[in-house]
């Protein structure tokens, strides 16, 4: 695998990772203010890996082309967060969810094509 796609895999996982934490991080403080999430050790987990993803995705864009690179970084955001979220919060995914998981690796390949 060229290491360009690599770097992509990598900053495709940060970013899962960071959004995942970021709503543990939500759920877990009392009410809706931006402070109690100040308070939240997994937030500031969340932003490191945020922050990790862009640097990630930056080396990835070295050598792959935007046109390339983008549509398969927000694709694969799109599954891999839809799939964490049914296994580790376990968040209810319905058929149409399913579907368009499936359409979205479709597109995937036809867009690197």
């Amino acid at each position: 695998m060229e290491p360009g796609y690599v770097w992509l895999v990598i900053a495709v996982i940060f970013n899962v990772g960071a959004n995942v934490l970021l709503k543990y991080s939500s759920v877990n403080t009392t009410g809706l203010s931006f402070f109690n999430l100040l308070q939240s050790t997994l937030f500031y987990v969340a932003i490191t890996l945020g922050a990790i993803n862009f640097f990630m995705y930056g080396k990835a864009l070295k050598t792959i082309s935007l046109a390339i690179s983008y549509p398969i970084y927000t694709a694969g955001n799109v599954i891999f967060i839809v799939i964490v979220s049914m296994l580790l919060l376990n968040e209810k995914v319905s058929a149409v969810n399913l579907l368009g998981i499936v359409i979205t690796t479709l597109g995937i390949f036809l867009v690197t094509k």
